[in-house]
């Protein structure tokens, strides 16, 4: 038998992850984003049923995006809202373009908001969701969640 070399061993420093996306990134309509599939996210926080916004102008963003429609339309799935002064915006995170904006509907339960946007989505390539609040004299936003975003 042929002797075992140490440069035949795996390296015991080098670890290998594969990694896979957690969504596909081609988005046509009638697709639904989860609002946890995030790249990034800023004054929010991951809950078992989305996103909670519980500040002012927290955002999340998705990443890489490519639209293979001229999607115009977005509808929010909203829950466990405590907000009467909010709107949701979103934008091209590239160019700071605002696409769309809506206002919530009122300060409790579950809604669905639909959104025209500004102009089709075909050339963005990362969109961020923001939840604002209308009234700057309103001490705190209350809790916005955001379930999923599917594109018409």
């Amino acid at each position: 038998t042929n002797p075992v070399l140490w440069a035949d061993l795996p390296d015991p420093d080098v670890i290998q992850v594969e990694i896979s996306p957690l969504f596909n990134r081609h988005v046509s309509a009638g697709t639904t984003l989860e609002a946890e599939w995030t790249d990034v996210l800023w004054r929010t926080e991951c809950r078992e049923q989305g996103v909670a916004w519980m500040g002012d102008g927290g955002f999340i963003k998705f990443s890489r995006m490519h639209f293979t429609d001229d999607i115009s339309k977005a509808v929010f799935y909203l829950r466990n809202i405590n907000s009467e002064y909010a709107f949701i915006e979103l934008s091209d995170e590239v160019s700071g373009e605002i696409l769309g904006q809506a206002d919530i509907q009122s300060a409790s339960g579950n809604q669905e908001i639909e959104m025209t946007l500004h102009k089709p989505l075909s050339d963005v390539k990362a969109i961020i969701v923001r939840i604002w609040n209308h009234d700057w004299d309103v001490p705190r936003l209350g809790e916005v969640l955001l379930d999923k975003t599917t594109f018409k």
